[in-house]
């Protein structure tokens, strides 16, 4: 995505937040972790940097922003818990260095960091960053895929966010297309969704499918997401015992 002349509020220099998923409830928790990184591409000068951490529900509503000042060489830990008592949906993040770097091309920089998930139980996990905002129509289709394990004590939601944050909703395309297969390709379902700007959607496979291990046949199989206007999917796997893991496709 190049840089435009076009101002917009989550364009900040050349920095654009970068999206992942995040849950906040009574039993579910999530953090975000920056470090200022951009104080280790200097040599000559200090380099401090803005954190700000932007909350969108599933409707694609903003509902909740903060704001950190980091030091050189300085973190944040940022749990939701202190901006929002109950939550679920996108979590945009954005590093703005006082100082940016020499850049060597014309699209918008991205922001690196982590999420942590834990539970009432002590269950634990964490995933890196996904994709960047975008804001002009992109003709690109974006296709996943991800491995559905074969044992019956595992369901298998997947996590899907629009990407679209420009001012035109009308250049937004919200379609996306989930397709289940058994191992050996044969699909078992496919449908078409829709997504508004900003918004996202948790989809348990079970519910899409209901005898989904019985079409399965015992075997792994895979789930596909294809779309526009779509950040990297992610999987939220829940193990009969309790644990949970989430991970981008």
């Amino acid at each position: 995505m190049s840089v435009s002349s076009n101002a917009h509020p989550y364009v900040l220099d050349r920095t654009v937040p970068t999206l992942i998923w995040g849950r906040e409830d009574d039993t579910f928790h999530t953090r975000i972790s920056l470090f200022n990184y951009y104080s280790l591409l200097t040599e000559d000068r200090p380099v401090e940097s803005t954190a700000h951490v932007y909350l969108f529900d599933e409707q694609g509503q903003e509902v909740a922003r903060a704001t950190h000042q980091l030091a050189p060489l300085g973190q944040w830990q940022c749990r939701l818990s202190d901006l929002v008592t109950r939550f679920q949906g996108s979590v945009g993040v954005q590093l703005v260095p006082h100082t940016m770097p020499p850049l060597r091309h014309q699209k918008y920089v991205g922001t690196l960091f982590f999420a942590t998930y834990w539970d009432a139980q002590g269950h634990a996990d964490f995933t890196h960053e996904t994709d960047r905002m975008r804001y002009q129509d992109d003709h690109r289709i974006q296709y996943e895929p991800a491995v559905i394990p074969s044992s019956p004590s595992v369901d298998v939601s997947v996590i899907v966010q629009n990407s679209y944050f420009g001012e035109d909703p009308a250049q937004c395309d919200g379609t996306f297309h989930v397709d289940i297969r058994r191992g050996d390709g044969t699909s078992i379902y496919r449908k078409s969704f829709a997504l508004r700007p900003r918004a996202s959607v948790v989809l348990p496979l079970s519910e899409l499918v209901p005898d989904l291990r019985s079409q399965l046949k015992g075997q792994p199989g895979s789930v596909h997401v294809s779309g526009r206007h779509i950040n990297q999917p992610l999987t939220l796997s829940r193990h009969a015992a309790g644990d949970f893991n989430i991970h981008h496709f």
